[in-house]
């Protein structure tokens, strides 16, 4: 333990440090998402009947899709002018969160 610091400052200023690297790492996880994102969307105009069939959406069309992202899915709809990017939730996300991805109006 530092000389002249009391105990309890020394350990709030461990428990700041270890919070400030524990942001640091997250914000540079979320960036590097942010990136495989960006890239999956890129792709998307190009190769959108690639990707299955939402497994919680289904349509006789099949118009509703997803991409598995990780641990993440990003939900989209095949319309006859445009693809349309409704929401990207994470994979554990319940049925109805993920069905209420349909009533998304663009």
């Amino acid at each position: 333990m530092e000389e002249g610091i009391p105990r309890k400052t020394w350990y709030h200023r461990i428990i700041l440090d270890m919070e400030t690297e524990r942001l640091y790492k997250s914000v540079k996880l979320s960036d590097k998402f942010k990136v495989k994102i960006e890239k999956g969307l890129l792709m998307l105009p190009r190769f959108y009947n690639l990707y299955p069939e939402c497994r919680h959406i289904p349509t006789k069309s099949q118009k509703y899709r997803n991409i598995v992202l990780d641990s993440h899915l990003i939900i989209y709809r095949i319309t006859e002018q445009r693809i349309e990017v409704l929401d990207i939730v994470p994979s554990a996300s319940s049925v109805s969160k993920i069905r209420g991805a349909r009533s998304v109006v663009l």
